[in-house]
């Protein structure tokens, strides 16, 4: 009895000390497609490059590759801390091309979100495209970013991202983890 009794004020205090070290802050948001800042290269795996500009880039059965493909979204967060202008990278191994552009993959890149004059926050992303025949596109990403200048030195982001439709609009959910006192 008397060592359950000094294990629990054990972890009584552990969990205590961890609640005084950090603050986590729930947060929902909004990424909005603004424009593509660079389009980066396609690569045709096992087919042939097409030089019809207003035609897919691959021929048909080709696996594509994209690389660098960088697009600009306004934020919208429930927390100003993640309201602001972000730069997203998306590589993708794709299954082939759709109306929309790439099929469906695995995807990653870094991400930049400037959300003031000397206040960014740096990350990456993974997660995946889904592209159907007839156009639907899905988006599923894992971010992580750490904080950079201002309120948000020293802070960690942690969320995911889903988005479908033509436009890009995307829904955000997470949290940023803050020492205590920050």
């Amino acid at each position: 009895m008397k060592s359950r009794l000094t294990f629990l004020f054990a972890l009584t205090v552990l969990l205590s000390a961890a609640a005084a070290v950090f603050t986590l802050t729930e947060f929902s948001g909004t990424l909005t497609f603004v424009d593509f800042i660079n389009m980066g290269t396609v690569e045709c795996i096992g087919g042939q490059a097409l030089r019809d500009p207003a035609g897919p880039p691959c021929s048909a059965g080709s696996r594509v590759n994209v690389r660098g493909n960088v697009a600009r979204y306004a934020v919208t967060a429930t927390d100003p801390r993640l309201t602001g202008t972000a730069a997203v990278t998306m590589n993708l191994n794709g299954d082939g091309w759709r109306p929309t552009g790439p099929g469906s993959g695995p995807l990653w890149g870094p991400i930049s979100l400037e959300v003031s004059k000397g206040e960014v926050w740096e990350g990456f992303q993974s997660g995946s495209r889904t592209a159907s025949p007839e156009g639907e596109v899905h988006f599923a990403s894992h971010i992580v970013m750490h904080g950079t200048g201002g309120r948000i030195q020293g802070l960690k982001a942690e969320f995911d991202v889903v988005s479908s439709g033509p436009n890009y609009a995307a829904t955000a959910s997470g949290w940023i983890l803050a020492p205590a006192g920050k």
